[in-house]
């Protein structure tokens, strides 16, 4: 596997992670 496919799963990866916290955090403002 090369550095860059690492570097891009990486990536993706972190930006799901991103995105629930943000979902999670307007479904508790909306409360």
């Amino acid at each position: 596997m090369t550095q860059k496919v690492y570097f891009a799963i990486l990536h993706q990866k972190k930006l799901m992670k991103d995105l629930v916290k943000l979902v999670s955090s307007l479904i508790s403002l909306r409360g």
